[in-house]
């Protein structure tokens, strides 16, 4: 299974004066649009509506013909903050904020994809724009009669990705930091029972980052510190 990590497109540069300087923002503004590719295997039974600019980005899988158990497929839907234009996210420095919401319906089905990949484009206001992607595996649990083994579950099998952008002489990342049904306690994964639909959201957050002293900057400073010991050393 390959990894992907995609970084945001647009990255402004960053001018050092020398010293390291504190972060001069507290949050930033921006959105985010759904949509979902290289659903696995191929040859699954699945359809995609990539709407989120509208609606939402849609996924359903698993084929409910000649099985008289198969009640409906499972779906998951995802729409992305600031999609449809109005409003976005907010990201306060060092705090979780949603991103995109999520909800997923547990289906009973047979021919179900077990892998595909989310992707969120967007943009941070007055940085650029640009994308990430994050693998999630799909586990379809054999139905019993206990709906809590019978639970599905997502889960981001990727690194979770991070994008890094700098406004003036500040550097910030902006990570993502998992699935949240509380927006306080992060997971990388997402069940819902069978029959069920859980929903959740998408967690980010943007950090402050040091500005490192420039290369020249660093050496001089250390042949100077290494001529004060030696004379100390001599005195």
């Amino acid at each position: 299974m390959k990894h992907r990590h995609i970084l945001y497109g647009l990255v402004f540069p960053c001018f050092l004066a020398g010293a390291a300087q504190a972060a001069t923002f507290t949050g930033f503004t921006g959105t985010a649009t759904a949509s979902f590719a290289n659903p696995t295997p191929t040859t699954a039974s699945y359809s995609i509506s990539n709407q989120d600019s509208g609606g939402v980005a849609r996924i359903s899988w698993g084929d409910t013909s000649g099985c008289w158990l198969c009640t409906s497929p499972s779906q998951l839907d995802v729409n992305g903050l600031g999609s449809d234009g109005v409003g976005g996210w907010l990201g306060i420095l060092g705090q979780p904020f949603v991103l995109a919401t999520l909800s997923y319906k547990n289906g009973a089905g047979s021919n179900n994809i077990d892998h595909l990949d989310l992707n969120l484009t967007g943009n941070i206001t007055g940085v650029g724009s640009g994308g990430l992607t994050l693998g999630i595996a799909v586990n379809n649990t054999p139905n019993t009669l206990d709906p809590n083994a019978s639970a599905d579950v997502l889960t981001i099998d990727s690194p979770l990705p991070w994008v890094d952008f700098s406004v003036g002489p500040d550097n910030y990342r902006l990570s993502v930091l998992g699935f949240s049904q509380d927006g306080v306690n992060m997971s990388p994964s997402l069940s819902a029972w069978e029959g069920a639909t859980a929903s959740a959201g998408l967690y980010g957050s943007i950090t402050a980052m040091a500005v490192p002293l420039p290369g020249s900057l660093g050496l001089m400073g250390a042949g100077l510190l290494g001529l004060l010991g030696a004379r100390r050393r001599s005195a």
